[in-house]
């Protein structure tokens, strides 16, 4: 596989940079007691990898005297450049429908209406007749998709003098942010410049009294985003496929700084001074980077969502070999969030509840039968013989660890992880029958 390269200049990991970057961190630290902790990929890069963004975390405490210092940080700041804080979400762009990350999904039409038309001045009339498309036929995936586009415009941005003041007013609500920052996500980001490139420095605000968990995690099967799926698989893995996975990650890293790079042109562009420094550096680089990689954009959004489609096209042919390539306790879940996943992106209206889905789903891993095929017998059966679907589970599946594989033009049975036999493929729709009433122990047929 051949890795994708830029022409142009970029922050490597070095040394060097490491130093220099840890160096001016102390200008940026709220609490001097809790150094930021890295977060995400970076402590994995080694020394010449290509460095875009860098994420960290802060462990502070939600008080006054923490909207104090970060107003003093950044009216003092010369090393980085302050690109934004955001924080909250204004009351009228808080969407009318829940997506859990148990898989279920709360949306009703009228509300979703109401929602949208209180929306019409508020937006571009271009989003709003974007968002009423997806609305028209309303998927999961089509959902969370009017959510990002209505992102921009519902996120609150705190500059320094809301941050002091402590509040922001807009339309008749007042928006607290040490309040807000106990119940939403909080992130300072900075732009910082490094020999004439750029990277971004994400600061994510943490303090242990309120905890937040991990929102939104079933999203990105939802929306087919292959890559966070992709990245979500490296903790993962059998030991045995890690060296095909960092080829895979080699061979995209080009694609993913880019990506990155532009995403911080396009917060800075417009701005003054230091700002547009690095904005003019940035738009002279990812011309350049793009021209090598092969990407003609006429703006810089459909650029990144060029990126986005060859990076996911890179790294999907792994996705669905999750059964081969995950280590055993990971895999009935991941099988539960990409089948899930995949009727997310048909509808809203799920047929199933979390729990049979999830049962129907693994069964159809071990069975080698397509998952749809699966929910949609026992969907027929259930309304023919007027069972609920629960009641249809319990009484035909029986409860052994019989599994079957592909392998090499055979098809293998396992009881757990263990071998039982192997069998030609001929032999499918019997060994599949078996695995309904099989006894674990007992000879296989």
């Amino acid at each position: 596989m051949r890795s994708f390269t830029i022409k142009g200049t970029m922050i490597t990991k070095s040394k060097a940079f490491d130093a220099r970057l840890a160096h001016d961190l102390s200008s940026i630290t709220i609490n001097r007691n809790q150094p930021y902790r890295l977060k995400g990929s970076y402590s994995r890069k080694k020394d010449g990898a290509l460095v875009s963004d860098i994420d960290y975390t802060a462990v502070v405490r939600f008080d006054r005297r923490l909207l104090d210092r970060i107003v003093q940080i950044l009216e003092r700041q010369q090393k980085f450049i302050f690109v934004q804080f955001g924080c909250g979400k204004y009351k009228e762009f808080r969407v009318p429908w829940v997506i859990d990350d148990g898989g279920e999904c709360e949306y009703n039409p009228e509300l979703g209406a109401i929602w949208l038309s209180g929306l019409a001045k508020l937006v571009p009339a271009s989003v709003h007749s974007r968002v009423t498309e997806l609305l028209a036929k309303p998927t999961v995936k089509n959902l969370i998709e009017a959510s990002s586009i209505m992102f921009p415009f519902a996120e609150i941005k705190w500059d320094i003098d809301s941050i002091r003041r402590g509040y922001i007013a807009s339309r008749g609500e007042k928006y607290d942010l040490i309040s807000l920052m106990k119940t939403e996500t909080a992130v300072l980001e900075f732009a910082y410049l490094y020999n004439g490139n750029v990277c971004g420095i994400d600061i994510g605000m943490d303090d242990k009294k309120y905890q937040k968990g991990l929102p939104d995690v079933m999203h990105k099967y939802y929306t087919g985003d292959y890559y966070s799926i992709f990245k979500s698989y490296q903790k993962r893995l059998k030991p045995s496929f890690l060296p095909e996975y960092k080829k895979i990650q080699n061979h995209i890293e080009s694609l993913v700084a880019v990506k990155y790079q532009l995403e911080m042109l396009i917060a800075l562009d417009g701005r003054t001074g230091c700002a547009q420094v690095a904005a003019d550096s940035l738009r002279s680089n990812t011309a350049e980077w793009l021209r090598g990689l092969g990407v003609a954009a006429a703006t810089n959004e459909d650029a990144i969502l060029a990126l986005t489609a060859r990076i996911n096209d890179a790294v999907a042919p792994l996705i669905p070999r999750y059964q081969e390539v995950l280590e055993p306790r990971h895999v009935r879940k991941i099988a539960f969030n990409l089948h899930r996943g995949e009727e997310g992106m048909r509808t809203c209206a799920f047929a199933t509840s979390p729990s049979e889905f999830s049962t129907l789903s693994w069964l159809s891993v071990r069975i080698m039968m397509p998952v749809k095929v699966v929910v949609a017998c026992y969907l027929k059966v259930s309304q023919k013989i007027r069972k609920s679907v629960k009641e249809l589970i319990s009484e035909t599946i029986t409860n052994n660890a019989f599994s079957i594989q592909e392998a090499g033009g055979e098809l293998v049975l396992y009881d757990g992880d263990k071998v039982v036999n192997t069998y030609p493929e001929s032999v499918l729709d019997e060994l599949q029958a078996y695995i309904f009433v099989g006894v674990s122990g007992e000879i296989s047929p």
